[in-house]
């Protein structure tokens, strides 16, 4: 396999793999204490671009079995949590094998209940 002209190195030393409301965003929090550059799903709207570039994979590519473009996405990173991402960490961990894998879990009611409420309102709890 050869090197990708233009495509940038993946460096990933931490996968978050849970889904959101999970927690994610209090280990983004946490990760960027330690000094880790974060990316998490408010990324794909606050990072210029991402959005396109999700839209047009998920409208295009996505029922291709294509993986989408993770080492545009996420570089300049260093750790990722919550989606889209985290529903390709076979993929990020084929990219990145050295980084370590941490899952976040919740209660499933109480998961429930939390993802109903952002849904159906837009408004987010931190509980």
């Amino acid at each position: 396999m050869g090197i990708r002209v233009g495509v940038p190195k993946l460096n990933l030393k931490v996968i978050g793999v849970g889904y959101p409301r999970t927690g994610t965003y209090s280990l983004k929090n946490t990760l960027q204490i330690l000094g880790y550059k974060c990316y998490h799903f408010e990324d794909v709207f606050t990072t210029p671009g991402h959005a396109q570039i999700w839209t047009d994979y998920i409208t295009k590519e996505a029922e291709s079995g294509a993986a989408p473009p993770l080492s545009i996405l996420l570089a300049g990173y260093d750790a990722v949590v919550d989606f889209p991402h985290a529903l390709y960490y076979k993929e990020l961990r084929a990219l990145c094998p050295d980084a370590a894998v941490l899952l976040t879990k919740r209660d499933t009611e109480l998961w429930a209940t939390s993802m109903m409420h952002l849904l159906e309102t837009g408004q987010q709890i931190r509980d």
